[in-house]
């Protein structure tokens, strides 16, 4: 596997000196870990829950058809395992162009506020580190490095999508439960409907949010939509297993759908995201944060020689 030790981010940021950033393995001895037992006994794990908790908590599952028993699981966790695997293996240096719409809403849903960015965004995989490491980077349409949190008018920040299926790669799978839902058909696609949520004390995918004196760690559960045909995860939904509402986060939601693309200089698809919509509550102010990725292409550096 060409991971074996990565930390996945999932960036939030909606107040200067709130965000949450990718740490690297010496700083993770840093982390406020918030793995007693306390804080998470009253955690509503996705695997555990009844079917109709789940029905009526995630919308996404309104058309699944539910599984009689769980035989099926290991067969996909093992295919998709390998499919995740093939992407890491196979991944390239890309940029695209992203269409963001920052929104702030109140709790009818209104929009109180928003805004819209244009970037290019870059997906970097550094392969000469041990363990090898993603980077996400955006640039504005100037080419100079740009990220929204710099605007400075307190809309939240969102990044690290490209990491999400790591919880499903074989070198991962032990540390998440696992529980298969059923089949739904997203589209003319059917699907294989798969919940997990992260075991605490033994993952080694690592999320946390910053306050600026700490970081703090949190874990991830959520439900993945896996096409039957070719065990592509098409479709994910992740939610904090334990938001830190210590820290005024009360909720946050990602949901990612994947596409398939084709680079005139490669002769292996490419399954990368096409969009996001994270939507979170925090300090009592609700955000949404809508991405759109079109136009991908290699991503090539050129030295110019004067």
């Amino acid at each position: 596997m060409l991971i074996g030790y990565v930390l996945l981010s999932v960036f939030f940021a909606a107040l200067p000196g709130v965000c949450q950033t990718t740490l690297t393995k010496s700083d993770v001895a840093q982390t406020v870990e918030r793995l007693d037992e306390g804080f998470y006994s009253g955690a509503h794990l996705y695997p555990e829950a009844p079917l109709e908790v789940l029905l009526e908590h995630i919308p996404e599952l309104g058309t699944l058809q539910p599984a009689s028993d769980q035989r099926e699981l290991a067969f996909i966790l093992k295919n998709t395992g390998l499919r995740v695997d093939d992407y890491f293996r196979d991944v390239m240096n890309l940029i695209a162009d992203e269409e963001v719409t920052q929104k702030k809403l109140n709790d009818s849903g209104a929009i109180l506020e928003q805004q819209q960015l244009h970037y290019s965004y870059m997906i970097l995989l550094h392969r000469e580190e041990k363990p090898a490491r993603f980077e996400e980077y955006r640039q504005d349409l100037l080419g100079k490095s740009a990220a929204p949190r710099e605007n400075g008018k307190g809309f939240s920040v969102t990044t690290g999508f490209t990491t999400k299926c790591l919880y499903f790669s074989t070198a991962h799978q032990r540390d998440s439960s696992f529980r298969y839902l059923g089949e739904q058909m997203l589209g003319k696609r059917n699907t294989y409907v798969v919940a997990f949520a992260q075991l605490l004390g033994t993952t080694r995918i690592s999320n946390t949010v910053n306050v600026g004196w700490a970081e703090v760690a949190v874990h991830d559960q959520g439900i993945f939509w896996i096409e039957k045909n070719s065990f592509r995860v098409i479709q994910l939904r992740t939610d904090l297993l334990a938001p830190p509402i210590e820290l005024g986060l009360d909720r946050q939601t990602t949901g990612v759908t994947f596409e398939e693309i084709q680079l005139p200089d490669s002769f292996t698809p490419s399954w990368v995201p096409s969009e996001v919509n994270v939507d979170a509550v925090f300090r009592g102010m609700r955000f949404r944060n809508e991405h759109r990725y079109t136009n991908y292409r290699r991503f090539r550096v050129s030295i110019k020689m004067n």
